[in-house]
């Protein structure tokens, strides 16, 4: 018996006719919100191009809803930027802030709160992550009287293949917890997050679909953009992940957080038990999810090493980048990028100055003969270090930081103060001193066997 209901509804030409419909069918919604004293909306702001950001008529129907339900609740829209910049500069950027102050929401910028370790997995695979102290007080201890709203929307992605609802949990994690998200454990915690912490609700905006990962030249949007024309709503936020990548024409085994939800039992993951109030519009081929290596600096050298273990999912967020520096920025200047590890003789030699190195193990095994043959080389040992990556590949380029930023200094400055105020602890991509010259880390003494 089909029990778990997903309604996919067709925009058209707005998103008003689209959420009266997901609201009408899950009428017991309108009798939650009413109800709840506090009511929390997680939202996604990736950067300042156009589909990089939640559509701002659809942030603003959803809050004139709740406000028309509920005057009095205490409403907080919430994200936390985990790709190089702040949340408080995008959201002021692109004026999602102001819609917030027009319904009396107040935008929690999460990299801005207090945060506490918690640990999220099972018995056998624990991880410890770092959690708003807010929100774990009132989504978590004192859930009772508060209602959460997760509004995402789909995407591609270099690492997941796609990125849905469940992915947009992402964002309520601290940076300090950025080592597990891009690494091979993204695909344990997105899953452990989700028992961890469920949405009441959940609605995924399928209007339109980038191709070629999440972060994209706003010169290649209208390229790389797909329209699928859908709302995705349910309670079950992996039956909501399912329909999209259905719509994809992705299989749920290809996504492995994904497929980590169902075999958990934490949604419902196959379509014969779905309950689908509309239909599933299918792209004619499965939707592109690496970035184009076509899109890339012509002068640059990709060297890789014979053993590829981790290269993708390393590379992954650095091409994206590169991507947006080339085609957005002219960023074309030679250097020569290196990878993987268990570099043959042949490919060390006659490199193109400068030289940035990409992870621990290339980092470990090039640094002597970087030293040796004496080349201008930027070591980044943590694949995930977003602002290090960005820092190097900013100064290898020379363009400015501004520029990639989206505002101007006196902005960017303006809004940063403003943030280290309220205790974030971001700072603007620079380049390290360490990076310039890379030492085997000392290693820990440990005490035992």
């Amino acid at each position: 018996m089909k029990n778990t209901v997903v309604v996919s509804v067709p925009i058209q030409e707005n998103y008003k006719q689209a959420l009266d419909k997901t609201f009408q069918i899950f009428s017991e919604i309108s009798q939650k919100i009413k109800k709840s004293k506090r009511i929390f909306i997680k939202i996604s702001i990736d950067h300042l191009y156009e589909y990089h950001y939640i559509d701002r008529e659809l942030l603003q129907l959803i809050l004139e809803y709740i406000r028309r339900l509920n005057p009095n609740a205490g409403l907080f829209v919430m994200e936390n930027n985990i790709h190089g910049n702040f949340t408080r500069l995008l959201a002021n950027q692109t004026g999602i802030s102001k819609i917030c102050k027009q319904y009396k929401a107040k935008f929690l910028y999460l990299e801005e709160k207090k945060v506490t370790t918690v640990t999220i997995g099972r018995a056998d695979d624990r991880y410890r992550i770092q959690f708003p102290e807010m929100l774990l007080d009132h989504l978590i201890v004192e859930r009772k009287d508060c209602f959460y709203l997760n509004v995402s929307a789909l995407r591609t992605h270099y690492q997941t293949r796609i990125a849905g609802a469940l992915f947009n949990q992402i964002g309520l994690l601290s940076k300090l917890s950025l080592p597990f998200l891009y690494s091979a454990h993204v695909h344990n915690i997105i899953p452990y997050l989700y028992e961890y912490i469920r949405p009441d609700f959940t609605i995924l905006d399928a209007n339109v679909v980038l191709e070629h990962g999440m972060i994209q030249p706003e010169s290649l949007i209208d390229k790389n953009a797909i329209c699928i024309n859908r709302l995705i709503s349910s309670y079950d936020a992996v039956a909501v992940d399912r329909v999209a990548a259905e719509c994809l024409r992705y299989k749920p085994e290809e996504i492995e957080h994904l497929q980590n939800a169902i075999n958990a039992g934490y949604g419902e993951g196959y379509l014969r038990n779905i309950d689908i109030k509309g239909n599933i519009p299918k792209l004619r081929q499965k939707a592109r999810h690496s970035p184009e290596l076509t899109q890339l600096p012509q002068k640059m050298d990709i060297v890789i090493g014979e053993d590829k273990s981790g290269v993708d999912s390393c590379l992954g967020l650095m091409l994206q980048y590169l991507q947006i520096l080339f085609k957005d920025f002219g960023g074309d200047h030679r250097f020569t990028l290196l990878a993987g590890s268990n570099f043959s003789k042949e490919q060390l030699e006659h490199l193109r100055d400068p030289v940035v190195v990409l992870g621990a193990k290339a980092c470990r095994e090039t640094a002597p003969v970087l030293r040796r043959f004496a080349y201008e080389a930027y070591y980044i040992e943590h694949c995930h270090d977003i602002r290090q990556i960005i820092a190097v590949l900013l100064k290898v380029q020379s363009i400015n930081k501004y520029n990639l930023l989206g505002a101007s200094p006196f902005a960017t400055w303006k809004n940063l103060w403003i943030s280290r105020l309220f205790g974030s602890k971001y700072k603007l991509p620079s380049v390290k001193r360490v990076t310039r010259r890379w030492r085997e880390p000392k290693k820990k003494m440990i005490e035992g066997n």
